[in-house]
This record gives C-alpha cells, sequence and structure tokens, in this order.
C-alpha cells in the first residue's frame, strides 16, 4: 500500500483530483459572504462593514459545521473504501442530526437576538442596525448550511467531488445575481442594501439545499434515511465522536483568534471596520487552498485505510450492530 499511494507523482495526482475542487467549494463558500460585503461596499462604507462583522457569525458556525463534517469526511472514506454503503448512510444520519442540531442555535441566536450577537463585534449603533436586520434574514440561511455541508461531504467522500463543485459555483453565481437585485434594487424592484443581501444569501441556500437533495437520488449517491435519523448506533457514534472532538477543539481555537481580530476592529470605530472588511475577505479567500488540500488528504487516507482492511482490533464495520 506504501508503494501505491505513497509515491509522489501517484500521491500527488490524486490529491489534486480531490483537493483542486474542494478547494474550489470552499472558496465559493467564502465568496457568498466576500460578495455582500464587496456590493454593499458600492453603496456605503457603514453597510459593507455591518455585514462583514454580522457574517462573523457564519464564520463561526462555518468552523464548527467544518470539525463536524470533516470527522464525517475521515470516518465515511474508510467505509467507502469498503463499499460498505449501510454503515455510510448511518453516518450521514449522524452527521445531519449532529450539524442539522447545531446549526438550529445559530438560527435561533440571528433571528431572536442578532442585536446582542452584534454587540459582540461593535459598539457603533449605525452598525448594529445594519447588521441585526441582515442577521434576522440571513439566519434563516444559516439553520440549512448545517445540512448541506453534509450532503456535500457525503458527495466528497462518494467519488463526486466535482458535482460539489458544480453545484457550489452556481449557488454563488445565483446569490451575486440576487444581490445585485436585490441590493441595487433592479427590474423594479425596491433597492433595500444589507436587507437586501440577507434576502439573496436565504435564496440561493434554499436553492442549494433544493438541488443536494434532488442529486443524492441518483445512482451512486448517499441519499438520506429518514428513519435513520431517529437510530443511534453508540459504537459508530463513539467512533466519530472519537475523531470529532480534537477536530473541533482545534478549529475553535483558530476560528476565535481570527474573530477576534474583528471584534477588536469594530470597537475602533467604523472606518477601522470597514478596512477589516477588505482584510477579512482576502483572509478567508486564501485559507480556501489549504483547506482542499487537508480535505483531499484525509480522504485519500480514509479511502486506503477503508480499501486495505486495516484493524483496530476489530474493523469499526464489524462492530456495527
Amino acid at each position: 500500500m506504501k508503494d501505491r499511494l505513497f509515491s509522489d507523482k501517484v500521491f500527488l495526482k490524486r490529491l489534486m483530483k480531490l483537493a483542486l475542487p474542494i478547494a474550489f467549494q470552499a472558496l465559493m463558500l467564502a465568496s457568498v459572504a466576500a460578495a455582500d460585503a464587496i456590493m454593499l461596499g458600492n453603496i456605503e462604507q457603514n453597510s459593507m462593514s455591518a455585514v462583514s462583522l454580522a457574517t462573523q457569525i457564519q464564520f463561526v458556525q462555518n468552523i464548527i459545521l467544518m470539525a463536524l463534517v470533516s470527522a464525517t469526511a475521515v470516518l465515511g472514506a474508510q467505509y467507502w473504501g469498503k463499499k460498505d454503503t449501510k454503515t455510510m448512510n448511518e453516518i450521514f444520519c449522524m452527521s445531519i442530526r449532529i450539524s442539522g442540531t447545531t446549526s438550529i442555535f445559530f438560527f435561533i441566536g440571528c433571528v431572536f437576538f442578532p442585536r446582542y450577537l452584534m454587540l459582540l463585534f461593535t459598539n457603533e449603533e449605525a452598525l448594529i442596525s445594519i447588521g441585526a436586520d441582515y442577521l434576522r434574514i440571513a439566519g434563516w440561511s444559516y439553520l440549512m448550511t448545517g445540512i448541506s455541508q453534509c450532503y456535500l461531504t457525503m458527495m466528497k467522500v462518494t467519488d463526486h467531488v466535482s458535482a460539489t463543485a458544480k453545484i457550489s459555483f452556481a449557488t454563488v453565481l445565483i446569490n451575486v445575481i440576487l444581490n445585485a437585485v436585490f441590493i441595487y434594487g433592479f427590474f423594479g424592484i425596491e433597492a433595500l442594501g444589507a436587507t437586501g443581501a440577507g434576502i439573496a444569501t436565504l435564496i440561493s441556500r434554499i436553492i442549494e439545499l433544493f438541488i443536494l437533495v434532488a442529486i443524492s437520488f441518483r445512482n451512486g449517491y448517499i441519499r438520506l434515511n429518514l428513519k435513520g435519523l431517529f437510530k443511534r448506533n453508540k459504537l459508530l457514534a463513539r467512533d466519530y465522536y472519537k475523531c470529532m472532538l480534537p477536530l473541533l477543539g482545534a478549529c475553535l481555537l483558530w476560528g476565535i483568534g481570527f474573530t477576534s481580530y474583528s471584534s477588536f476592529m469594530g470597537h475602533m470605530g467604523t472606518d477601522a471596520a470597514a478596512a477589516n472588511s477588505v482584510s477579512a475577505v482576502v483572509r478567508d479567500l486564501l485559507c480556501c487552498m489549504c483547506d482542499g488540500l487537508a480535505s483531499g488528504g484525509g480522504i485519500i487516507v480514509g479511502n486506503e485505510l477503508g480499501a486495505g482492511n486495516l484493524q483496530r482490533g476489530k474493523l469499526y464495520g464489524d462492530r456495527v450492530m
């Protein structure tokens, strides 16, 4: 297995085949918030700053979801290497259950307590008001983000990584078009500014989830088993949490450091918040390639562990009831 997997040419070829579409998909995810901030910057500085600060809530959610779906990818890749679709369905259901529950908390905070969340990032009333209006609408999209990320992760693991890039690109394209319509007021629609950006984000996320669910019913894809959402496999859950908790700790520490910059800048005034908004966009986009390389490498190793039938006492699948 060592010669087959870790020779430079073979490994790099497989890594790039996975990493580039994953990096592109991550780029598209970051581009949604970037598009909101950039397009609002053409209208008013405060709107750009407020939305950029508000989307830090989504950044924290994405950090947590990254840990959750990364654990799903690591565990799922092993079973996909064994072609164990039954256990893959159980992992999918578990991932949806955990990620969906996490997203509910962010949805509640953004929709019902947006002002308190904005106070974490700024004390400027003008920014708080604009950001709160954005969160009340965009918060509904955060409810769907957790589910969408689970679908995208299962597609990556099951050798449909190029499809995830195409879907993410289509979602961002729709989001940018809707941004223009609702922010600037095209086609006779009233210009809504930051509120329009929230509406565009929500609609694009609804379309993305609909496409993902529809595609999952094709042959060769893992589709959600609704009955499995209410079943818990203790042994599988234990293995999942053993993988997920260290990832979550690392992601949270990294994420807290990043969001702290925005919080400090937001409390230094509107000009500092605006400058940070631009740098935050560049920062998020530059992180995408690293995320793609890491995710691609993890999936390759997981596939090989499953295909090689490596054991830890007994394989997970042999112990699943």
